[in-house]
């Protein structure tokens, strides 16, 4: 998309707890499943950036779905969350 939603632009900040309540509110953002230029989701930003766990949880409540998509480099989340040195908590 060549606009990104308020919330993938608040994860791109880490601004997480804002991320958290943007989820509840504007659950259609999650759901919309969008993807950058280089097809990163939020929730790929999220485990780049080392949340909160509740924000990861929060995210993956709202869209199970989004744990299962690649980047174009063919990383999951998961992935990223290893890289990065993600809390174990964000990695389970």
């Amino acid at each position: 998309p060549t606009s990104l939603s308020f919330l993938y632009a608040l994860a791109t900040r880490w601004a997480w707890e804002a991320v958290a309540f943007r989820c509840e509110t504007h659950p259609h953002e999650v759901l919309s499943m969008e993807q950058d230029l280089n097809g990163d989701t939020i929730l790929h930003w999220a485990c780049f950036g080392s949340p909160p766990l509740f924000v990861i949880e929060t995210i993956l409540e709202t869209c199970p779905s989004l744990a299962t998509i690649p980047n174009r480099k063919g990383y999951l989340p998961l992935h990223t969350a290893c890289c990065y040195r993600a809390s174990s908590g964000v990695i389970r």
